[in-house]
């Protein structure tokens, strides 16, 4: 079953986000069950086996991924308009403090710079 909605939202993305697409493989697709994809073992060991130290967050609850890539050490890309929490005011309150509590470990950037400067 989580294969196949794996499958389904890879499929999804090369379909909905053709920019996206060529790098889906090699990405890797993981299927999380709850807000905080840190409660998923296999990223924590997917991110270690792989070396992976730098983490490009977009998407929706970006709040629930961003706390727990600061706990891991990682560094992290947010792109700029491409993320958002359930609430307005709570995405507001958490740009302020990512950029100034956490403005060593996230950076913004608008996602032309991010697929500009992507390898490949």
């Amino acid at each position: 079953m989580l294969s196949e909605k794996t499958d389904q939202l890879t499929s999804w993305l090369k379909e909905g986000l053709p920019d996206l697409a060529r790098f889906t493989p090699p990405a890797k697709v993981i299927d999380k069950r709850t807000a905080s994809p840190w409660m998923e073992p296999d990223l924590e060991t997917i991110l270690q086996g792989e070396g992976i130290d730098t983490l490009l967050i977009t998407g929706d609850e970006t709040d629930a991924w961003v706390m727990g890539a600061v706990d891991r050490g990682s560094r992290l890309i947010v792109g700029r308009f491409v993320v958002c929490s359930s609430v307005d005011p709570t995405y507001d309150a958490m740009m302020v403090l990512d950029h100034s509590r956490f403005g060593t470990r996230i950076e913004p950037a608008p996602v032309a710079e991010i697929l500009d400067a992507w390898p490949g």
